[in-house]
């Protein structure tokens, strides 16, 4: 089986958590909890002023996806003009002033988010680095900003999302590999011609030597290849291991490193299917736009073997 796990919605967590806004860090408590809307929806309902109801967002698709595009654009630290341009691909009839008022909102909903964005601005701009949240990796800056659309205040804005998100997956991974991956390979993988039996006790035949690998990682998405017997007990330790609060790391003036467990829920989403299937669809605005060539995107999927002895494997 192919295992691929991701974060859910990690850099807008990482948003909420960085910045310590108390109204983004309720709104990922109450969707945790079951007990508010998805956080796209909640950013649609401040922004344009609708219900907080997956009804909403329903009958109005152009505002909940240019919901997702201020969450994302913002993130990565763009300025208003390229904000705007990235909306109108959703909605195209919105002008300049309806688009700053939906900004004015967004930015009154949500201002710690944004004083935090602009203090690592000022930071990055005075010391000439920005370090990561959580290992405290420096990235350094050489250009001068002039202003916060400038292309190097633009990524200062993005780097605690980008560098932050990778010290938790990259924590994550090691986690992954050295408690479950490694010790697996060598006490739980059986070789060809074994026999074992699944929770219904059937009785099956190991074809060839079973084998777990990562295959690949892609930003916070890791991918496995696991044998079907292993499938749902990998998938428990996974998202155990995974979904570990993080801890920041601080060395101290005297060499020491203070070590401090974070209380940000950060949960991943996994998915288990037989391989990888080519698609044909038509992705992200090209849905609702006619005369758009169709773009080809590959989709996991669950396809179930004809037969399973030598000659099909």
């Amino acid at each position: 089986y192919i295992v691929s796990m991701d974060w859910d919605a990690l850099e807008m967590r990482l948003g909420a958590f960085m910045s310590g806004d108390p109204v983004f860090v309720e709104v990922f408590r109450k969707y945790d909890a079951k007990t508010g809307p998805k956080p796209h929806i909640a950013n649609m309902a401040a922004i344009f002023g609708l219900p907080a109801t997956a009804e909403a967002a329903e009958a109005n698709p152009g505002m909940y996806r240019a919901a997702k595009v201020f969450a994302y654009a913002v993130a990565y630290g763009a300025g208003e003009d390229t904000v705007y341009e990235q909306v109108r691909e959703e909605l195209p009839d919105m002008d300049w002033t309806s688009f700053q008022t939906a900004f004015k909102n967004y930015k009154a909903t949500y201002p710690v988010l944004f004083k935090f964005q602009q203090d690592v601005v000022k930071q990055g701009t005075r010391y000439g680095f920005i370090d990561s949240m959580l290992l405290g990796r420096r990235m350094w800056f050489f250009e001068r900003t002039w202003g916060e659309s400038s292309p190097e205040a633009t990524a200062m804005q993005n780097a605690p999302y980008q560098s932050t998100g990778s010290d938790v997956v990259g924590a994550a991974n090691r986690r992954i590999m050295d408690e479950l991956v490694i010790p697996w390979r060598q006490t739980k993988l059986l070789k060809r011609g074994a026999k074992w039996k699944d929770k219904d006790g059937v009785t099956h035949v190991c074809f060839t030597d079973e084998v777990i690998e990562q295959l690949a990682q892609v930003h916070d998405e890791l991918v496995f290849e696991v044998p079907k017997r292993l499938k749902d007990e990998f998938i428990a330790e996974c998202k155990r291991l995974a979904e570990q609060k993080p801890v920041k790391r601080e060395v101290q003036k005297d060499g020491s490193v203070k070590l401090t467990p974070l209380d940000w829920n950060l949960p991943v989403d996994i998915k288990a299917k037989r391989r990888w299937k080519p698609v044909q669809a038509r992705c992200g605005a090209q849905k609702t736009e006619k005369g758009k060539p169709i773009t080809k995107c590959r989709e996991l999927v669950d396809i179930e073997l004809v037969k399973t002895d030598d000659e099909a494997d």
